[in-house]
């Protein structure tokens, strides 16, 4: 098919260059032996549909299905579904008189990248690759290149075949460009949980039941179980720019000592830094540095800081920074609770917000919703309307607050607006309502329970719908593409009529595309 090529090849001798790519290819896509394959060698039988497959086409199908698919669960399985894929799309193409031209088959060898040196293809590399790297003469592999692209036209036809009706069409507009906007209360476990005191019945069985729970909680929030010790610290920094001129050092340290004696003499250190310290960033703030440890910390201005009585000035303090004056304003001693120290006070704070908690927060949640349905509004629930009247019978406030979504349509990812954490269902059920209405029942979300009406409900604006109309065609034709092609490949491989004797290896119970198991290896 490409002796007209050979004219173009080169004639001198191959360079190291080249050779190190053939050795690339070999060494990345497997050398020409195929010899293991998963089968009984010489006695290989594999049948679809009538056809016989030759132990050469299993062996090279094999072959480049590893390389395409390294992770697949089972070679000889992944080689089996790609030869009855291929053969059930390539004879359904026969049927349909679906043939790939010769000019078509050429240039699908030409313009591959493997195929071509310095961007062009070069047919010598051409033969060197088949022979060194698959294995293959050229006749077998332009033979089977054309078998691959007459089955591959099957896939693009029915590609090519999808249709969306108008009504889908509208639809879909509907579905992105109809908004709505909801009024919430979100009532969540740890807030419903406060004053609560846990049976310590109940907590000792959510211990043993939760281990693996309470020390994913543990790992998560180190921070609060394991600290180091920290001191609240004030400084006034002289900076010194240049630490090898002996003279400025000498200078900006006298700067230090004279306003050292004024604070000894009674002045206010929180002014003295707010007029005189260079550290900029904390200037204004009279050199608060808050809270810190030593980890990150001048090894001498953290020896001076923690070794420091509190509220005594001390220093001059050399830093890589330049001369410090520092006050210890208090320390927070360091806390290192091991998982079993911290074990009793984990359970009890994962039982009030995963189980006492959330179901005081579902029986907050009803008792709003039922308050709701009877005519207060959510803000007169929540205690923050103050435009009704008080009467006689009024409920004190609850403590909760409520929001709203602002306007939004329907998404396929879950998320609603002010709200953390995402639910489909919550936006099904919402969409269902009118404006006004009330949500059937709380619903979950994040981990906290919803109360929800529909504040308002914009209609669709049809008027852009012809303008934008092919802009949903492509979106509903990709993804119906993705979806049924293949839906359609597995149908066709389901009914396929297969029949080998193949030699599994050992692992996992594979089963084959029909559904059944791949039958036994034969007895030797």
């Amino acid at each position: 098919m490409l002796d007209k090529l050979r004219q173009n090849k080169s004639h001198s001798v191959f360079i190291l260059f080249f050779s190190i790519l053939i050795l690339f290819f070999i060494i990345n896509f497997g050398p020409g032996n195929v010899g293991e394959s998963g089968c009984s060698g010489s006695g290989l039988q594999i049948s679809v549909n009538g056809e016989q497959v030759s132990t050469r086409d299993f062996k090279y199908i094999q072959q480049t299905t590893r390389r395409r698919d390294s992770d697949a669960l089972n070679p000889q399985i992944a080689a089996l579904n790609a030869i009855i894929d291929e053969s059930v799309l390539y004879g359904l193409a026969r049927e349909y008189n679906i043939l790939t031209p010769q000019k078509v088959q050429e240039e699908s060898i030409v313009t591959d990248p493997a195929f071509q040196k310095n961007g062009k293809f070069d047919f010598e590399y051409y033969q060197k690759l088949l022979t060194n790297g698959l294995g293959v003469d050229r006749g077998y592999f332009e033979a089977r290149r054309a078998r691959e692209l007459t089955a591959n036209a099957m896939r693009i036809a029915a590609r090519a075949g999808v249709h969306i009706s108008y009504e889908e069409l509208a639809a879909r507009y509907r579905f992105f460009n109809e908004k709505i906007s909801v009024e919430y209360i979100a009532v969540d476990p740890e807030t419903a949980a406060k004053g609560m005191t846990p049976d310590p019945a109940e907590i000792a069985k959510f211990t043993t039941e939760k281990k693996a729970d309470i020390e994913k909680y543990y790992n998560d929030n180190k921070t609060d179980f394991v600290q180091p010790e920290t001191a609240r610290i004030r400084h006034l920094l002289i900076a010194v720019e240049d630490p090898d001129n002996k003279a400025k050092d000498a200078e900006a340290k006298k700067k230090a000592e004279d306003l050292l004696a004024k604070v000894r003499a009674g002045e206010d250190f929180v002014e003295l830094c707010k007029q005189h310290s260079e550290d900029q960033s904390t200037k204004d703030e009279g050199g608060d540095l808050g809270y810190r440890s030593r980890d990150g910390l001048d090894k001498s201005f953290a020896e001076a800081a923690f070794g420091a009585s509190p509220y005594i000035v001390v220093g001059p303090v050399r830093s890589a920074f330049g001369y410090h004056l520092i006050r210890n304003e208090g320390m927070k001693p360091g806390i290192n609770k091991t998982l079993e120290q911290a074990t009793g006070e984990i359970a009890a704070k994962l039982y009030l917000r995963d189980v006492a908690g959330k179901q005081k927060a579902r029986e907050i949640a009803d008792g709003f919703l039922k308050r709701a349905r009877a005519g207060e509004s959510l803000k007169a629930i929540a205690g923050a309307d103050t435009s009704a009247t008080p009467t006689a019978d009024a409920k004190p406030a609850t403590g909760y607050k409520t929001a709203s979504t602002g306007e939004f349509s329907r998404n396929v990812t879950g998320f609603i607006p002010t709200i953390d954490g995402v639910s489909e269902d919550a936006i099904k059920k919402i969409f269902l309502k009118k404006a006004g209405e009330l949500l059937d029942e709380p619903v979950e979300i994040g981990g906290k329970f919803y109360v929800m009406k529909i504040e308002n409900r914009t209609s669709v604006d049809w008027t852009n719908f012809n303008k934008e109309k092919e802009l949903y065609v492509r979106l509903l034709s990709n993804g119906r593409r993705e979806n049924i092609l293949p839906a359609w490949v597995e149908s066709l491989r389901g009914d396929a009529k297969v029949s080998h004797n193949l030699t599994l290896s050992q692992g996992p119970v594979i089963k084959l595309p029909d559904g059944s198991q791949p039958p036994a290896a034969p007895a030797n």
